[in-house]
């Protein structure tokens, strides 16, 4: 952990400007010239065809696009977010190297870490994608991970605590407030709740029980939210239906808006809080959209 911080600050000393905005700018001036129009965008890498960023540049990708009368052109940009930044300093100690972290991480928060181009030839997606040199190194420092302070120091339980902390764990794994945390900020959401409250005023147990119990209801969160994805994907296209039947869903204009709106209509309407993977989302946002054109066209008919 240490080694990649050190790595991430190197790489944002040697940054001195946001690049890749002036790349963003430079493709769309260069596809309006050629005649092409710019969407915002976000790219799903799955199921197209990836062009090799390091053997053509955008100006060159964005010409070939034109050259095969593309339609459109697709600017994908990601963001560095505070929440990101927030999620890089969850496991890093308070202490000077903090302070560095951070004022380095505060620096670039709003500036460009992906940018990614798309456009269709004969119904395939081809896509185009550069990163900024620090993108990895934050990516996997912002990836949900199981924490070193999450395993409890080493103690000898007996079956009365183990029975203790799976009872409380099934407490705080039911609780929405838990479900709905993302995971860096689990621990202080569990911290509060009234299931430890008892273990809260224990100074001699509360560390390693709450420890303890975080993890076994981080866990069991887990478990549920596998079940209840195996369950939904059994009943994927009556959610499809009832997606595109929605009449707020309609109304959105945007992919970043409908896959939102999607993790808040099945989390509140059929998950009880449990979060689900993104990419299965994705997959309902895209059916529906094929749904939506489907019925459409079906109307055009009759």
């Amino acid at each position: 952990m240490n080694n990649d911080f050190t790595e991430l600050l190197a790489q944002l000393r040697a940054a001195t400007a946001d690049s890749l905005a002036d790349q963003a700018e430079q493709i769309t001036h260069g596809a309006q010239e050629l005649g092409l129009r710019v969407i915002p965008a976000r790219l799903d890498p799955d199921r197209v065809v990836e062009i090799d960023s390091a053997t053509l540049s955008a100006e060159q990708t964005v010409a070939i696009a034109a050259s095969v009368d593309a339609a459109l052109l697709y600017l994908g940009r990601v963001l560095v977010t505070q929440d990101a930044v927030d999620a890089a300093l969850e496991d890093l100690d308070a202490g000077a190297e903090r302070t560095r972290v951070s004022k380095a991480l505060a620096r670039i928060v709003g500036w460009t870490s992906r940018i990614e181009v798309g456009f269709a030839h004969a119904g395939v997606v081809h896509v185009w994608e550069l990163t900024a040199p620090w993108h990895d190194v934050l990516d996997e420092l912002t990836t949900p991970a199981r924490s070193a302070r999450w395993d409890p120091e080493p103690r000898v339980s007996d079956d009365a605590e183990e029975q203790k902390v799976m009872e409380l764990a099934r407490e705080v794994a039911e609780s929405p407030e838990f479900r709905r945390a993302r995971y860096p900020l689990r621990r202080s959401v569990a911290e509060q709740l009234p299931a430890l409250a008892e273990l809260r005023k224990d100074p001699d147990n509360s560390p390693w029980m709450i420890t303890s119990v975080i993890r076994a209801a981080d866990e069991l969160v887990r478990e549920l939210a596998a079940e209840r994805a195996e369950q939904l994907q059994a009943r994927r296209d009556d959610l499809v239906a009832e997606l595109a039947a929605h009449p707020d869903y309609a109304t959105i204009r945007t992919a970043e808006a409908r896959l939102k709106f999607l993790q808040t209509w099945i989390r509140d309407m059929h998950t009880d809080g449990l979060p689900m993977e993104t990419w299965w989302l994705k997959e309902l946002v895209a059916l529906t959209a094929q749904a939506r054109k489907t019925s459409s066209a079906l109307q055009l008919t009759l």
